[in-house]
C-alpha cells in the first residue's frame, strides 16, 4: 500500500513540474497600444489632503487611477494591515468644480465576506486592484488570496454607470495550478484592436512578468511572456 501511495505522489509531482514547464514556455506577441488613451493630465490643483486623510482603516495601499471625460476614478485596498482578512477593495470618484476637485465618499465594492458568499469558498484576503476605462465602461481587476500572495488569483469586474454598481466578479483563469500565483500592480493599456492588455507577474516557482491580453468584452484571449529572468516583480508599462 505504501508503495502505491509513493507512486501516486510521484506521478502527481512529475505532472505539476511538467505543467509548470509547459506554461512557462516563452510566447511573445507584439502588442499595439492605443495612443489616444486620454491619459489624465497632471494637475497642481489636486487637493491631496483629502486623499491623504482616509479614515477607512489604518492601511491604504496599491492605488490605481483612470479617467472618463472630466471625471477621475480611483481604487485601492484598505484594511488594518497588509494581507489582513478585513481588506476591502475601495472606490472613489472626483470631478473638478470651480477649479477644485470634489471627491465622492469612498465606498467598498468588494470584501472577503462578499467574495466568499458569491463563490462559496473561503479566502484569506483581497488586494492589488487595478482600474481601466474603456469608453464609458470601467474595468477593475483585483487579487483574491487563499493565504500568502503566491496563492493569489486574479478577478475582473466592470461598471457601466461610473461605479454606481458593479458586475459580479469573474475569475481570470490563467494558471494550471489551482489558478494560483498571478498578481497585478500596474495599469492596463488599451490596444488598437479595441481590446486591452494587463501587465501581471507570477510568484510561484520564479518571478516573471506577463501580459494578459483581453478582447473588448473582457475575455482573456492571449498570455504573453514579458520576461523570463526570474526576478521581475510588479511590472508597469506606459503607452508611447
Amino acid at each position: 500500500m505504501r508503495k502505491v501511495i509513493t507512486i501516486v505522489f510521484s506521478l502527481c509531482y512529475i505532472s505539476i513540474i511538467l505543467l509548470c514547464y509547459l506554461f512557462s514556455t516563452e510566447k511573445n506577441y507584439f502588442l499595439q497600444t492605443n495612443k489616444d488613451s486620454n491619459l489624465p493630465e497632471i494637475s497642481n490643483n489636486l487637493l491631496v489632503t483629502k486623499i491623504a486623510t482616509l479614515k477607512n482603516d489604518i492601511y491604504n495601499h496599491a492605488s490605481s487611477v483612470t479617467k472618463i471625460g472630466d471625471t477621475l476614478f480611483a481604487t485601492w485596498y484598505s484594511g488594518s494591515k497588509e494581507a489582513s482578512h478585513n481588506t476591502n477593495i475601495m472606490f472613489i470618484s472626483a470631478k473638478k468644480t470651480n477649479d477644485h476637485w470634489q471627491f465622492s465618499k469612498p465606498k467598498t465594492i468588494m470584501n472577503a465576506d462578499k467574495y466568499q458568499a458569491i463563490f462559496k469558498k473561503g479566502i484569506h484576503h483581497l488586494g492589488n486592484p487595478s482600474i481601466l476605462s474603456q469608453g464609458n465602461r470601467i474595468w477593475l481587476f483585483f487579487s483574491s488570496s487563499s493565504g500568502g500572495w503566491a496563492t493569489s488569483s486574479l478577478n475582473i469586474i466592470y461598471s457601466d454607470n461610473y461605479g454606481e454598481t458593479w458586475s459580479s466578479p469573474k475569475p481570470i483563469l490563467n494558471s494550471p495550478i489551482f489558478n494560483y500565483s498571478t498578481l497585478t500592480r500596474g495599469a492596463a493599456v488599451l490596444l488598437t484592436n479595441d481590446g486591452f492588455a494587463l501587465p501581471v507577474y507570477k510568484e510561484f516557482n520564479n518571478l516573471a512578468g506577463r501580459w494578459l491580453v483581453f478582447n473588448k468584452d473582457g475575455q482573456l484571449i492571449n498570455i504573453s511572456e514579458m520576461t523570463t529572468n526570474g526576478v521581475t516583480l510588479q511590472p508597469t508599462v506606459v503607452p508611447l
